[in-house]
């Protein structure tokens, strides 16, 4: 805390000196300074001011009142320069993109004085400016009277609007322009629209350039799309960058989940897809980016897509193809079943396969209410919800249900407008979500020492249950055109329930002359049962006060979250090497977390309302509860009433957190600078109790001082480069912190650690990007590195047997991060071929520690002592070298698509120079979709993915192989299609650590066919609601305000 006090003085002491030094300079200099100010004053606005002269030749030998002098000076002084400044009136507003609300930037704003005569209105040019890239423009000394204020951007149609300057500065709302759409007669253009476009940060997906079938969905889209990757657990990566949420036309759409809207949204519906960074609200209201920009999706729909009632409705009837015997059409195999029942019993049971959908969309002007719903069990997750403890690799069989209801309404029409500017919008969603999983999992895990690679080999089951529930409301009200306000709580619900059994062996390959020596030195199972339950709700509260002085701003953001966990676990694990029962035991655990935090910040314009500096003060706390209560099995009752004190205890942990930062922004037509510091102070108190006794009492403190930069150069309209530099903090988890064994794995052991520190990051960005508007190509390359202090990593001992006692400690070597990518597209031929390249090298070098073949007595005394010794020091190094490239062709008749990936990794271990390994995977996929007469489509996809240095599975290779045939009637299509046709799907993933890698591969369905049908509903314009139906549209139309209001802002 005194560090922080120091700087805090520092930094006031400079302001004070800075200040000072203006009064120091000569006479004359002051007196020519003030003279030009005055007489600019005095010329433009016949407003006279006169003084008497100031000398400051001697600032030490001042005397108290000659101090006061100088004061009473200063105040005097910036009373005359704010003189000119309030005499200056500046005239601003910002232009957004009516179609999505994203800003315009490089717009033209032209301001024309105005008068009547005769033959009709004439005008002269006053001022011009361009928007910045957030969208925003400045017209300064602009003197009182009635305006013409005339915007254009290429692609968007010009609006005029009257404008009455006032004697005072003005800050319009927001205006928004309506894209341009070129209806072109008697000409006949061949090749289609052009796949992607780049309008600053902003990556823009056409989605007319697209062929995709009746029933597909926007992850369907997605998969088409270059740069874009969809994982198997629906994950979304453009550019190698995940996406964080998705909106629908800048409306939220079921808060943070992307996959409940890219599985649930119908590809037909949209028009383009936007790839853009989303700032945080705070970030958005005082103009200074922090540290929760998102790179999100924003979902533009067809404008005849905007008001009406649309809905698809699907439902899907299959069957495995190949059963569990591994035979083709065996269900008659007796292996399945003695007589006809007990086969159609496991048909029904574990080859039968259904899906059934709901998508309904209900728009009326600005308003939108979504219901979605599905059950299936093909592995279809439709919604990121509800996954539970399996996980989130998609692996195994799942079976789902999920169900929600998304609104966004405007209630502008049921409020008092103090001004022009108010508005009141309500929205939210509700969800709940089931799922079961089955997964079997069959690894291999190399881990290294100096001497050793420990090679471990399992074969688990699992069955999981989910149960997921939540509720997120939102509330967005602008008072008046100086105040706004925003109220986000959320409630959830969770329970997860899990059975496992795990077969597991342990060897030590030992080096020894070039010789390898093989020695299994464990050789064992466990079955585990856990059942767990979650609490939680939160509220966040934001309030920004604006001053008539444009830019001046005062923004507060409150944020409250609590959470209750309750857990109950039973392990027994049997070590068949020495035949014993190494565990046998119930675990009950429960933790309470409250978290609070306040952020303020103020900005004050400094020059021309294109220098900006922002005051940012943050306190945040947090009080966490941890108890865990354990019992080891009574031989002679068969309950688990045998208390153990060793692996039981109640943590009680406080965090506090102070943050004071300043930052500097200069807006200028060809940059945006921004530029600050922050420093960061921290308290960690921890006590821990046994028993009830208080065992532990500790209390650390820490601070860190960072500085950030912020600058964007734009050289052209469409290209620009870009640098970010940010410091961020880790906090250590409870579970980390917590200074008591877990020993759940009888394999590995954790034991908590209470003297953690925060982790502190350096992150730095640097990319450029281009577009030529003519060819529509673009061209984007970027370098990102990580540097991270007081890392928070594992320090792992091994006893003879290999079982593991884990420890998260602070690493005093730096682990690092550096990537660098380049990704262009071009299209050629008229547009009807498009060609995209990525190439991407990264190289990441962690650290753990490793100590190897200790006594186990010897380990727990030392645990006991709380000096669990640190290992030696383990480095392992990552590079990872990626091109993908990819090649369409679009015609009315025929879509075909070919993509290659080769991605090449190369890991190291300092330790162990045996622990080199090169893995290598090339992807080539291939589809095609034939358009016949009669509203007939044929499509097929088909990919090799061929996989190299993969130990411990055979056969990684595989050969993935889809077909569809579908028909269309009006509204109805029937789809026929086949999945995995050559029965070669394989599920593997490779994982690389500090100081190991694993290969996991996963059950997965078999090949199997479903018929789907799928009905479209499509009321557009036309709704005519009855019932409940009919409240809404009257509720949502009453609330309405005249003409309309594009999502998110403010009425124009």
């Amino acid at each position: 805390m005194k560090k922080l006090l120091y700087f805090i003085i520092a930094i006031l002491a400079l302001i004070a000196l800075a200040v000072g030094a203006i009064f120091l300079f000569s006479d004359t200099i002051m007196k020519k300074v003030l003279d030009k100010e005055l007489n600019e004053v005095r010329d433009k606005y016949g407003v006279k001011v006169e003084y008497e002269g100031l000398k400051f030749n001697d600032l030490s030998s001042m005397t108290f009142n000659g101090m006061k002098k100088f004061l009473l000076c200063c105040v005097y002084f910036l009373s005359l320069v704010n003189i000119p400044l309030l005499a200056q009136h500046t005239l601003s507003g910002t232009i957004l993109s009516k179609t999505d609300g994203a800003p315009v930037e490089m717009a033209t704003v032209r301001l024309f004085s105005y008068h009547q005569s005769e033959q009709g209105s004439d005008s002269v040019l006053v001022k011009g400016a361009q928007t910045a890239y957030d969208g925003i423009f400045v017209l300064s000394n602009i003197a009182p009277g009635k305006y013409t204020l005339r915007i254009s951007s290429v692609g968007f149609v010009e609006i005029a609007s009257q404008v009455t300057m006032p004697n005072s500065n003005l800050d319009l709302p927001p205006f928004r322009l309506v894209e341009q759409v070129q209806h072109l007669a008697e000409v006949n253009v061949q090749g289609r629209a052009a796949e992607m476009t780049v309008k600053g940060d902003t990556i823009e997906y056409n989605t007319a350039a697209y062929q995709v079938a009746e029933t597909a969905m926007v992850e369907d889209l997605l998969k088409k799309m270059n740069g874009v990757d969809v994982d198997k657990e629906g994950n979304v990566t453009i550019n190698g960058e995940e996406i964080k949420a998705v909106r629908i036309d800048g409306k939220k759409f079921f808060g943070d989940d992307v996959q409940t809207a890219t599985k649930n949204i119908p590809a037909e519906m949209i028009e383009k897809i936007q790839v853009i960074d989303e700032k945080s609200d705070m970030a958005k209201l005082t103009g200074f980016e922090d540290d929760d920009t998102e790179r999100i999706i924003n979902l533009s729909l067809k404008k005849d897509r905007k008001k009406g009632l649309f809905g698809n409705y699907s439902g899907a009837l299959g069957a495995d193809l190949v059963t569990a015997n591994e035979q083709w059409f065996g269900y008659s195999d007796p292996a399945l079943g003695a007589s006809p029942l007990e086969r159609a019993l496991h048909f029904f049971q574990d080859d039968f396969r259904y899906s059934a959908n709901i998508f309904t969309n209900i728009l009326l002007g600005e308003s939108q209410t979504t219901i979605i719903g599905s059950a299936n069990n093909t592995n279809d997750i439709r919604s990121r919800r509800g996954r539970g403890a399996w996980g989130g690799q998609n692996a195994g069989i799942t079976w789902s249900e999920n169900l929600g209801v998304n609104t966004n309404v405007d209630f502008t029409g049921k409020i008092k407008k103090l001004d022009n500017t108010s508005f009141l919008l309500m929205g939210g969603d509700a969800s709940f979500n089931h799922s079961m999983n089955d997964t079997r999992t069959q690894s291999n895990k190399e881990s290294y020492t100096d001497e050793f690679t420990y090679i471990n080999n399992d074969s688990t089951n699992k069955l999981s249950h989910s149960w997921d529930a939540q509720l997120r409301l939102e509330l967005e009200y602008q008072i008046d055109t100086l105040n706004k306000l925003i109220l986000r709580p959320t409630i959830s619900y969770t329970n997860n329930e899990s059975s496992s059994n795990n077969a597991y062996t342990f060897d030590r390959d030992t080096l020894i002359d070039t010789l390898n020596q093989v020695v299994r030195i464990n050789d064992g199972y466990q079955n585990q049962q856990s059942l767990s339950e979650d609490i939680s709700a939160g509220l966040r509260a934001i309030y920004n006060r604006k001053f008539l002085r444009p830019g001046r701003s005062l923004t507060m953001q409150a944020n409250l979250n609590f959470t209750n966990t309750k857990g109950t676990t039973q392990t027994y694990a049997f070590d068949q090497l020495r035949g014993l029962a190494l565990v046998d035991q119930r675990t009950l655990s429960g933790n309470d977390a409250f978290r609070y935090s306040l952020r303020t910040s103020y900005v004050e314009p400094l020059y021309k309302n294109n220098h900006l500096l922002e005051m940012v003060l943050s306190l945040s706390g947090s009080n966490r509860i941890s108890e865990k209560n354990q019992y080891a099995k009574d031989s002679l009752t068969g309950e688990y009433t045998i208390f153990d004190s060793i692996y039981s205890n109640n943590l009680q942990n406080s965090l506090y957190s102070e943050q004071l930062e300043l930052n500097y922004r200069w807006v200028d037509e060809k940059f945006d600078l921004m530029i600050g510091a922050r420093a960061i102070a921290q308290q960690t108190h921890s006590r821990t109790f046994y028993g009830g006794i208080l065992a532990r009492d500790t209390l650390y403190n820490n601070w860190n001082f960072s500085p950030n930069l912020n600058f964007r150069y734009k050289f052209e309209r469409k290209k620009f480069a870009r640098i970010i530099y940010r410091g961020t903090s880790q906090q250590p988890s409870i579970t980390q912190m917590e200074p008591v064994r877990n020993n759940s794995d009888a394999l590995n052991e954790t034991v908590g650690n209470l003297a953690l520190q925060p982790a502190y990051r350096h992150n730095l960005f640097m990319m450029y990007s281009s577009f030529n508007q003519e060819k529509f190509s673009s061209f984007m390359t970027g370098l990102r590195a990580t540097i991270t202090e007081d890392a928070l990593t594992n320090n792992t001992i091994y006893d003879q047997t290999g079982k593991r006692y884990m420890q998260t400690v602070n690493a005093d070597i730096i682990p690092w991060n550096i990537g660098w990518d380049m990704m262009s597209n071009t299209p050629f031929c008229n547009k009807m071929f498009q060609f995209h390249s990525r190439t991407a090298v990264n190289y990441n070098e962690r650290v753990a520690y490793v100590l190897r073949e200790q006594n186990a007595a010897d380990i727990e005394q030392m645990i006991d002592a709380g000096a669990l010794p640190l290992g030696e020091a383990s480095h392992t190094g990552n590079l990872r070298v990626s091109s993908d490239l990819s090649l369409r062709f679009t015609h009315k008749i025929v879509d075909i698509g070919i993509r290659n990936s080769n991605i090449y990794s190369l890991t190291r271990n300092s330790l162990n120079d045996q622990s080199k390994s090169h893995i290598g995977d090339w992807i080539i996929t291939g589809d095609v979709t034939f358009h016949l007469p009669k509203a007939w489509n044929i499509s097929t996809d088909i990919g090799y993915t061929g996989r190299y240095g993969y130990t411990g599975i055979d056969d990684p290779n595989e050969i993935l192989w889809n077909a569809s045939v579908d028909k269309t009637w009006g509204n109805a299509t029937l789809t026929l299609k086949v999945y995995d046709l050559l029965h070669d799907k394989k599920n593997i993933v490779q994982t690389v650590g500090e100081d190991y890698v694993s290969y996991k591969k996963f059950n997965t369905l078999p090949t199997y066919a479903m018929l789907t049908f799928t009905y479209k509903l499509n009321r557009m314009g036309g709704l005519k609601a009855k019932g409940a139906a009919a409240w809404q549209q009257q509720m949502i139309e009453s609330a309405r305000p005249g003409g309309g209001r594009p999502p998110m802002g403010p009425p124009r």
